[in-house]
């Protein structure tokens, strides 16, 4: 599966990862953040051009139940505790009884999350 990219360019601005387990992540730019539960999306193809397993951002139909936008103010801690919030309010996610995040349709997760560490700006 391709990754989710560690840098993102959206709305003018250039957004890095700071964190991210196997199932969400937070970006950081200029003035604030974005912590988004992370799309993962089956192999498609789409205008005549094949397209491999891949992670994806939310789209701008995401926001606010798979994405949120955070002011620069806010802890790392604190902006971990919203990603955890929004992988478990969204109904395409679940756990089974050993704790481990399963779908129930739409999005696809799979595995118990695995934190990485990903270099601050």
């Amino acid at each position: 599966m391709t990754p989710l990219p560690s840098e993102v360019r959206k709305y003018g601005r250039i957004m890095r990862q700071v964190w991210r387990d196997e199932h969400t992540a937070i970006y950081e730019y200029f003035g604030g953040y974005e912590v988004i539960v992370i799309k993962k999306m089956p192999e498609t193809e789409a205008f005549g051009k094949q397209y491999p397993p891949r992670e994806v951002y939310p789209s701008e139909e995401d926001w606010g139940s798979l994405a949120i936008t955070r002011p620069a103010t806010d802890s790392l801690e604190y902006l971990k505790e919203r990603a955890n919030e929004l992988l478990e309010a969204n109904p395409a996610f679940r756990r089974d009884s050993e704790g481990r995040v399963i779908s129930s349709g739409g999005i696809k997760v799979a595995g118990r999350p695995q934190t990485t560490k990903v270099a601050a700006l």
